[in-house]
């Protein structure tokens, strides 16, 4: 059986060329595999569509290549449905005058994917200004959105989760976002302010439908993967790094070059860049590469100090909460930020554990002490 690191390479290798030539001695079960990365990397529409409209004959098994036309034409119908329900969205932000950007995988499907049934997605990034969350929040419960059980807190969460199925059955989830990242040493590097003053049309999805622009977008997905996903080498992630960076101009490059440095996310977008470069043969200007690197022979910035802690490959989530406090500015953010962790919201501690019963709340809020200490102990 063909190990599994063979498969991946075939399958960065195929996505980075369209005149790859895949293997000719396959089996059903050599593509059922192939397909099957593909759709845990989330490239699988990619895969597809270049599949169907390759250049060379592919010789895939009549039920191989069945399936491949159908599960494309499920993932146009679905891309139709998520796209009008996201125009529905951002046209109620819209007539309620309140600011909101598109951002990673719902932005980057109709700005820099060929078609945008091909950069599947599970929901839909949004952001807003801080000022604006109760607005927000009361727009999608009016467009039937329903919010989903989330931990509270000014410090530890700065994300909702939002759920709604349509009259075809199709269910939508809209993440709400009024700070880039949960993690304090992303949160702040981008201010929705900033992005929205520097933000452009999207037209395909609506009248005043805006989106971060390139430089922006990529200095996100650099981050996202990071921040949100532990260095995941998740290919769809380094898909969207990959056709950004080959949409930027010269001066674009430069300028994503210096705001990476200016924000300290340097070293965090030079792996991006390089992952992006080994899986999809990106080309890396030399000039590019050289000024993010700078930070290298200076002294490194508190950001930077902050942020290049997350490529460690063998972080825990307890890390994950130390360098949360050390980043904070002072001892009373600290504090509140372990208050949150260790209380959360009463109303939240119910639903977590599928309870109405509120006499019940001392013994939940010990259980999740002491299951958090024993998950302590366990990591050490």
């Amino acid at each position: 059986m063909t190990p599994l690191p063979v498969y991946l390479d075939i399958l960065s290798g195929h996505l980075a060329s369209e005149d790859y030539n895949l293997p000719r001695h396959w089996h059903e079960h050599d593509w059922q595999r192939y397909l099957d990365l593909a759709q845990n990397h989330g490239v699988l529409p990619l895969v597809q569509d270049r599949l169907l409209n390759a250049n060379h004959t592919v010789q895939s098994p009549p039920s191989i290549r069945s399936a491949i036309e159908q599960g494309l034409k499920n993932q146009a119908i679905l891309e139709i449905l998520q796209t009008l329900e996201l125009q529905r969205v951002l046209g109620a932000f819209n007539k309620n005058n309140t600011p909101v950007l598109v951002f990673k995988g719902g932005a980057l499907a109709h700005s820099h994917y060929p078609e945008a049934k091909l950069r599947p997605r599970d929901d839909t990034d949004l952001l807003i200004g801080q000022s604006n969350r109760e607005q927000s929040a009361e727009i999608l419960e009016v467009l039937g959105y329903s919010a989903q059980n989330t931990i509270s807190g000014r410090r530890i969460m700065h994300q909702c989760n939002y759920s709604y199925t349509d009259q075809q059955g199709c269910p939508h989830v809209v993440d709400l976002h009024w700070r880039l990242s949960n993690p304090t040493a992303f949160s702040e590097l981008l201010d929705f302010e900033s992005l929205w003053q520097r933000s452009v049309l999207i037209p395909v999805l609506g009248q005043g439908a805006r989106c971060p622009t390139q430089v922006d977008a990529l200095l996100i997905a650099c981050i996202h993967r990071l921040a949100h996903h532990h260095n995941n080498h998740r290919l769809i992630w380094l898909m969207d790094i990959h056709l950004l960076l080959t949409a930027l101009s010269k001066s674009e490059s430069l300028e994503f070059a210096r705001r990476a440095r200016e924000i300290g996310v340097a070293a965090i977008c030079t792996q991006g860049l390089k992952l992006s470069r080994d899986y999809f043969n990106t080309k890396l200007s030399p000039a590019l590469l050289k000024i993010l690197s700078q930070t290298e022979a200076t002294k490194v910035s508190k950001a930077e100090s902050h942020t290049r802690k997350y490529l460690n490959k063998d972080r825990s989530h307890w890390d994950n909460y130390i360098d949360d406090l050390r980043a904070l500015p002072h001892w009373r953010a600290r504090v509140a930020y372990l208050h949150e962790t260790l209380f959360p919201d009463a109303d939240y501690l119910l639903g977590r554990y599928n309870t109405r019963h509120r006499i019940l709340l001392p013994i939940l809020y010990l259980y999740r002490l002491l299951r958090g200490f024993l998950r302590l102990l366990q990591k050490r």
